[in-house]
């Protein structure tokens, strides 16, 4: 084992494993803006003037693809965009010239090309530009020796660079499985379409030559200009056996405290266990991938920092359960296929809880509903995206029209999941009589053999024989052949129900506020044509609730939106979140949520109290400090695994014990491996229906005003202000006719801190450079006024007397 990494490591994991973290308030960070452009065409290195056309309002980060010295998959080949897919061609299809190898002097000329590039889009006032790896991948043919092979093979051609080539063979470098075989699959399958007839390999990130070859290409990257390096494929749910990977595990176990090994349920001595033994809890194999992923970052970051001091570290974290820790050295972190947020229904929201048809003895009209299923269920691996259109009345003893639209089956419409059986099963809510109506043509959806790809329309006539409402589901059998111990035509039935109308990430983005960095969200859907509005709102809600960022394209929507942050940073900068009712969340995940599609059952705290339009704030268990439930009258426990010391524990029950409410969400949150309610006996559980104490409603939570949220912070001291942010969800995620349904004349109670008295409260908005001043009035201890519209995006400033 390398001395250097061994020690890295073992530094790394001592950092993971601290019982607890210096308290520090959390305060708001200026909003920033992010643009991803893998151009296949080049346009973002070949063409000045698209350079030029960012000067104008240049994003914060800009992250480009392999426009890099020496490519991390092909070894210096000329290939220069795009990322893992993307291989040359058309199509992404292999493209055997665009991985042919360089000569020395076309490296060279390369490299110089690359430092023009990125003197340009800095000169241009981006502040920070970052380019393409992976941790993970190499691409060829190990037996025909092609591909990284032949690279390897002419290794010496690139020692000036590189340094003496690596002894063991890149084959040796592979993840393995527990028999020591190597692993085949890589995101796609061995020989994926866009490689063939070559292939995609894993290498473990531990393996001592991979990561000294990875030091010496990110130099090159930092030598050239680059400002730090996008690293995909940094989740750590790839699992590996190799030597190292079992040395490894054996050193973090060896490591652990007794404290930890308490929480993770570990006797005594635990350093029997071992990685490969399948009785080794797997929570403990799921920290370790996050200790060592850990431990590449920050050997990605100090790589770069030997040449440029400023270097960052911006990985695709993606697993929003794993993301805490992998983001200790990180400026930035990713989670891809996010998901849209908006509204999943056109037009007015009913006030009833189901997609309901009405039936009667009249003739129906032609009103109807439209509702986006898009649904989730990573414990069953269930992913399915449908429009269903009905009726909004029926009349009875005469045929309605049931559609259903399939746009998707599995996480892409490339996907092996399919699905079959789509029928509509519709309940009479008197008599819960259920009747199921078979949607045609019949036949499957998906990636099975003879299954049609989406998207796929199906429709069924329903005849009803008595009057009254009824309920709406989708039901279907779902398989992913991936898991079929778990999901094989597995029964499923979907309820149409208007809580889960809007799509949000509330919860999940005021958790990775107490991350050091940022949180990106790459989100597909809104890079369609037409689909700008869903562009704003993605910007919108990280503003909001993380000082992230959303995806977004090179166009309007994005440059709106700096301008306004760079005229609003004033309205961020340091202020703390201001709200009574606080959400605690796990630092090693097991919280409720998921950045991606949202699951079709249940409804966290956040999404509930944020729809109720009530405000929250957000703590982590490592860094709870007593000073953070100073004027909390509830707190709600969200996380399922908590790790809390003895000052922790005695400051939330003297939270307790001063009249504080304290729920649980989940029915076995354990603290510190044991049922919470043992050293918390006040706790009471979370129900559906909770009304926890503190502030009101801000606002009434009907019609078109249930699709907003708010969020608040606080600037004290010599100008002391409130900030309320308002973000408008009535946003159409699937409909570009009818994009965005602003909210009018939006009447708003805001509760005050003690002895605060307002001046002045004014709106500022994306679409006005200049804020509009409103009326207000202050009634005891709270202020009042009214939000003539919100479009998208509203901040609230309201002035307080110092």
């Amino acid at each position: 084992m390398n001395a250097t990494r061994s020690s890295r490591c073992v530094v790394a994991l001592a950092l993971l494993l601290a019982c607890g973290l210096a308290h520090a308030e959390l305060r708001m960070r200026a909003p920033m803006t992010y643009l991803i452009d893998y151009d296949t065409q080049m346009r973002f290195i070949n063409h000045p003037q698209t350079i030029a056309d960012f000067a104008q309002a240049p994003p914060d980060l800009v992250h480009v693809g392999k426009a890099v010295p020496i490519l991390h998959n092909w070894g210096a080949v000329p290939l220069i965009c795009g990322e893992n897919q993307f291989t040359g061609g058309p199509g992404h299809t292999l493209n055997p010239d665009a991985i042919r190898l360089l000569t020395p002097d076309e490296v060279k000329d390369r490299i110089a090309r690359l430092e023009r590039f990125t003197a340009a889009w800095h000169d241009a006032g981006v502040p920070t530009l970052i380019p393409y790896t992976s941790i993970h991948t190499i691409a060829g043919d190990h037996e025909k020796r092609l591909g990284f092979w032949t690279f390897y093979d002419h290794w010496a051609d690139y020692e000036p660079w590189l340094g003496p080539r690596p002894d063991q063979d890149p084959f040796d470098w592979l993840m393995v499985d527990r028999d020591g075989d190597f692993l085949a699959g890589a995101c796609g399958g061995y020989s994926p379409d866009y490689y063939a007839p070559l292939h995609r390999y894993r290498v473990c990130p531990n393996h001592p030559a991979w990561q000294a070859f990875q030091q010496r290409l990110i130099r090159l990257i930092a030598a050239v200009g680059y400002d730090g390096l996008f690293v995909d494929n940094a989740s750590p749910r790839d699992a590996c056996f190799c030597p190292y990977c079992r040395e490894g595990f054996k050193r973090f176990v060896a490591g652990l405290s007794k404290p930890q090994r308490e929480c993770l349920g570990l006797a005594e001595d635990a350093t029997d266990l071992a990685l490969e033994d399948k009785d080794t809890p797997a929570e403990l194999k799921r920290r370790y991938r996050i200790a060592t992923n850990d431990a590449y970052l920050r050997m990605v970051r100090d790589a770069g920092r030997a040449v440029n001091p400023d270097f960052v570290v911006f990985p695709n974290a993606n697993a929003y359960q794993d993301f805490m820790p992998l983001t200790e050295a990180c400026a930035y972190f990713m989670f891809e296929s996010s998901g849209s947020p908006g509204c999943t229904i056109q037009g007015d929201i009913p006030e009833d809880d189901h997609v309901t048809i009405r039936v009667g003895s009249d003739a129906p009209g032609d009103e109807h509903i439209e509702f986006r299923l898009a649904f989730a269920d990573s414990r069953a691996f269930v992913e399915l995206e449908a429009g269903i259109v009905c009726p909004k009345r029926a009349e009875v003893g005469q045929p309605a029209t049931l559609s259903c639209a399939i746009a998707k089956v599995g996480s892409s419409d490339r996907d092996d999941d399919w699905a079959a059986d789509f029928a509509c099963v519709l309940t009479h809510a008197d008599t819960g009589r259920e009747e199921r109506v078979a949607l045609a043509p019949a036949g499957a959806v998906g990636g099975a053999s003879g299954a049609q790809r989406p998207p796929v329309k199906l429709s069924a006539a329903w005849t009803p024989q008595d009057a009254g409402a009824y309920t709406v589901a989708l039901a279907y059998r779902y398989t992913d052949p991936g898991h079929l111990a778990t999901t094989d035509a597995l029964a499923r039935v979907e309820p149409l129900r208007y809580e889960h109308v809007y799509r949000t990430h509330i919860g999940e983005l005021l958790c990775t506020m107490h991350a050091p960095g940022r949180a990106v969200l790459l989100d597909y859907d809104s890079l369609r044509g037409g689909a700008d509005h869903l562009q704003e709102l993605g910007l919108a809600e990280c503003a909001a609730f993380s000082n992230g960022s959303a995806i977004a394209s090179k166009g309007g929507p994005q440059r709106t939106f700096i301008r306004f942050f760079n005229r609003t940073r004033h309205l961020y900068e340091g202020a703390a979140p201001y709200a009574d009712v606080a959400l605690l969340y796990g630092y090693w995940g097991h919280n409720p949520g998921s950045m991606s599609m949202r699951p079709g059952s249940g409804e966290p705290p956040a999404e509930r109290l944020s729809a109720q339009h009530r405000l929250i704030r957000p703590l982590v268990d490592r860094s709870l400090a007593r000073d953070d439930l100073a004027g909390l009258k509830a707190l709600v426990v969200c996380g399922a695994r908590l790790e809390l010391d003895d000052g922790q524990v005695a400051a939330l029950r003297a939270f307790t014990d001063q009249g504080g409410r304290l729920l649980v969400y989940g029915r076995d949150c354990r603290l510190n491996g044991k049922p919470i309610q043992e050293a918390l006996p006040q706790t009471a559980p979370w129900q559906p229906d909770c009304d926890p104490p503190g502030m009101p409603p801000l606002a009434p939570a009907t019609g078109l005003a249930r699709g907003l949220r708010f969020a608040a912070f606080a600037h004290r001291g010599d100008e002391p202000k409130l900030v309320l942010h308002v973000v408008n969800y009535n946003v159409a995620v699937h409909d570009e006719d009818h994009p965005v349904t602003p909210v009018h004349d939006v009447a708003i109670r805001l509760p005050l801190p003690q002895g605060w008295a307002i001046t002045a409260v004014q709106v500022h908005d994306p679409d006005h450079d200049a804020p509009d001043k409103l009326a207000f009035r202050t009634e005891g201890q709270a202020v009042t006024f009214v939000l003539p519209q919100v479009s998208i995006y509203a901040v609230v400033e309201l002035v307080a007397a110092a």
